[in-house]
């Protein structure tokens, strides 16, 4: 597998003045194409933060991140090409059809004059079918549910058709179901040769569904590996601070009990 993504001793602050505060620190990463990653950590942990800086989405206070060995602010406007993102947030500032919605992730392979290429309609509609949202496609986005809003959002990082996709929480709001229908879809994505990094909070589904675990807390990797190596009790109570049974479950997956 050959590395596409990589985080060099890398920090990150948010806010500014005496508000801003350290998020990451010195985090130490790579990911290769055909991966599929769950980042997983308590709340605060810093996944989001750490999502949003293998995107390009801020710049790291300390240390670089390399698409390819380039750093990332050397790609410029070429970089959504290469990386696409969802974001956790759905609020859009207009009401725009789902539809329209996906097809924004085309902008990024359109021209100087912005003009829709002939590829555009085939692949706003097979995203949205990937995503389970074309029979939704004339509604607006203000109309649907928190779920279906998620499955819009992600059509329209899949509309990009990147090499890299970061997904922040992509099956928040969404029923057992269709949180099992994305995360085999990402599988699937990784499997055909792209690399995939999700946050999750479900570790039972991050397990199932994730070839590799990041765990992270306070900002730093707790660990890093094959989920039932990462898995373990006794870095789950280093990250949760929760004692916890591991075991295997009828179906032959990872699965865990909390200690009462």
């Amino acid at each position: 597998m050959d590395e596409l993504i990589r985080v060099h001793s890398a920090c990150a602050a948010l806010g500014r003045g005496e508000g801003r505060s350290e998020i990451l620190h010195g985090i130490e990463l790579s990911a290769r194409t055909g991966e599929c990653i769950g980042l997983c950590g308590p709340n605060g942990a810093g996944k989001s933060t750490l999502l949003r800086l293998m995107a390009g989405l801020i710049a790291p206070s300390a240390g670089r991140v390399t698409l390819e060995g380039r750093d990332l602010r050397e790609w410029g406007g070429r970089l959504p090409r290469r990386i696409a993102f969802m974001h956790q947030q759905t609020e859009l500032p207009f009401d725009f059809s789902v539809r329209d919605t996906v097809a924004l992730g085309r902008y990024p392979h359109r021209g100087v004059l912005g003009a829709p290429a002939r590829t555009d309609g085939a692949a706003v509609e097979e995203a949205m079918e990937q995503a389970g949202c074309l029979a939704l496609a004339e509604r607006y986005v203000r109309e649907l549910s928190g779920g279906e809003q998620q499955r819009v959002m992600l059509a329209r990082a899949l509309c990009q058709q990147t090499d890299v996709l970061f997904l922040d929480e992509p099956t928040a709001s969404m029923d057992m179901g269709f949180s099992r229908e994305v995360l085999l879809r990402l599988q699937g994505l990784a499997q055909e040769g792209r690399m995939v990094a999700a946050a999750l909070h479900d570790l039972r589904a991050a397990a199932a569904h994730c070839s590799r675990i990041v765990l992270l807390s306070r900002g730093r990797v707790v660990a890093d590996g094959a989920p039932r190596a990462v898995l373990t009790p006794e870095n789950i109570l280093l990250a949760y601070g929760v004692e916890v049974r591991v075991f295997e479950n009828p179906a032959g997956q990872w699965d865990y009990y909390i200690e009462t």
